[in-house]
């Protein structure tokens, strides 16, 4: 049995995804159950919850400061690695077409078939993730919640806040959709767990991005979200919110953006975290038939 520590403190389920469990990967892919995993920075959160119980799914035991015991010295651990987390999965800076890879797609197969769920299940349901603390979507014709007026058009609609889900919740209901709706967020990692026909419908942020960080008209309100700003645009060269068109075609999901038509409201410097997004719902609903 090996024992490998991570040191990894990124606080982000997308960035635990792409770095931390990347280079797991690397080091227990041809025989994961010969391995244990020690998070030496665990902390009882959402994100930490989410990442613990995905790592769990894939090796022999996970340990964390609060479980740890003297077993982890003893010579059932014939070697001690130190993970290094410095490779991506995969260039989250361009929107690029990437071919299916089995090698990361067995990833989300041992999850599921580790929690008992068929990784060749069609999926029938349409499941649209909301946010309450940011990024609460809006209809843009009528200022109405958009999942009221999705509802309207689609009756069977699960509406579903991750935030409320345990990991074993989330990955259930992903595995059972044809059809994930959600804002541009690390949550959308969970579209790996899609199954062979799903397909994730991304509300992005490519409409009216302007400055990263924030810059202060924008954050004041003093011009609105779609004017230019003199701002600051951190990065310039590369749209860097490609993250979730790639996972979707390295894990060979399909993929539909729909740009953010207007919003408001910036929490802090991260273009992302804003309360209020409002989107043309005709173009998700529009994508049913697609």
């Amino acid at each position: 049995m090996k024992l490998i520590i991570s040191n990894f403190t990124d606080i982000n389920i997308f960035h635990f995804f792409s770095l931390e469990i990347n280079a797991i990967w690397k080091e227990i892919h041809t025989n994961p159950s010969d391995y244990s995993i020690y998070l030496t920075n665990y902390k009882d959160d959402v994100v930490n919850r989410w990442r613990y119980n995905f790592i769990s799914k894939l090796v022999n035991k996970v340990f964390i400061d609060a479980n740890i015991n003297t077993d982890i010295n003893k010579d059932i651990y014939t070697e001690h690695i130190n993970l290094k987390c410095t490779d991506w999965m995969y260039d989250s800076w361009q929107f690029i077409n990437y071919q299916p890879a089995n090698y990361y797609i067995s990833i989300a197969d041992l999850v599921k078939t580790n929690m008992n769920i068929s990784i060749q299940k069609t999926g029938t349901d349409i499941v649209f993730v909301i946010r309450t603390s940011s990024r609460v979507l809006y209809d843009y014709e009528t200022n109405t919640l958009l999942e009221t007026v999705l509802l309207k058009h689609i009756p069977e609609l699960k509406i579903v806040d991750f935030d409320k889900l345990t990991f074993e919740e989330q990955v259930k209901t992903i595995s059972n959709a044809k059809l994930m709706i959600s804002c541009h967020g690390a949550a959308n990692t969970n579209a790996i767990f899609l199954p062979p026909n799903g397909k994730l419908i991304e509300i992005s942020f490519r409409n009216h991005w302007y400055c990263d960080p924030v810059c202060n008209d924008h954050a004041t309100g003093k011009i609105k979200y779609t004017d230019k700003c003199c701002g600051k645009l951190t990065f310039r060269q590369f749209y860097h919110k490609a993250d979730y068109h790639n996972i979707c075609k390295i894990f060979n999901k399909d993929y539909a953006e729909i740009p953010l038509s207007n919003a408001e409201g910036f929490i802090n410097e991260n273009p992302i975290n804003i309360r209020k997004i409002w989107v043309d719902s005709q173009k998700i609903i529009d994508q049913l038939s697609s």
